[in-house]
């Protein structure tokens, strides 16, 4: 990081500072009681289902069935898919972009997955394995997505292609399909 200008270093501290916020926000749930986080589940549970409804215009919809079933799963897998977002993103910005970095990021997410079930225990909410699986799930979803969408901008500034282009070409190519 010490050849990188101060936009980078500014970046690099941001994603820092989100990091920690959102372990905080993760650890921070996983210290409520068993009391605390059900009344807390079937708040965020009554809003999504609103939404649901009035995106779907159904109030029996099969999404929102889903989601009842499955809403804490989901919030596991969202909750380590943006830590794992943040962490690739701050490999790239410090420059430290070799496997050993990326890999001691998705060691180091896997830690705090495991740190997560393991705060649970002692909250009397009790660990599940499966959980620290869709954990892991979730930040590998984030880390190869985010990978894939920086290779590909990269890509697109060495070949230096105007995104403009990029769209002429596809509506283009397009146009000549029909």
């Amino acid at each position: 990081m010490n050849n990188t200008p101060v936009r980078q270093k500014v970046i690099c501290l941001i994603l820092l500072g989100t990091i920690l916020l959102t372990l905080l926000f993760i650890f921070g749930n996983s210290l409520a009681s068993r009391e605390e986080s059900e009344e807390l589940s079937d708040k965020v549970n009554a809003s999504v289902g609103e939404v649901i409804e009035t995106v779907t215009g159904n109030e029996e919809s099969s999404l929102e069935d889903f989601f009842t079933k499955h809403h804490r799963k989901i919030a596991h897998f969202l909750e380590f898919a943006f830590l794992g977002l943040q962490i690739v993103l701050l490999v790239h910005f410090a420059n430290q972009r070799s496997f050993s970095s990326l890999l001691a990021g998705a060691l180091l997410s896997f830690a705090f997955a495991a740190t997560d079930e393991g705060i649970q225990i002692f909250t009397g909410r009790g660990d599940q394995v499966s959980d620290i699986f869709i954990d892991a799930v979730g930040y590998l979803s984030a880390y190869f997505l985010t990978m894939l969408v920086l290779y590909l901008a990269c890509w697109r500034k060495s070949r230096k292609i105007p995104a403009s282009i990029m769209r002429e070409k596809s509506v283009g190519a397009l146009e000549k399909s029909m």
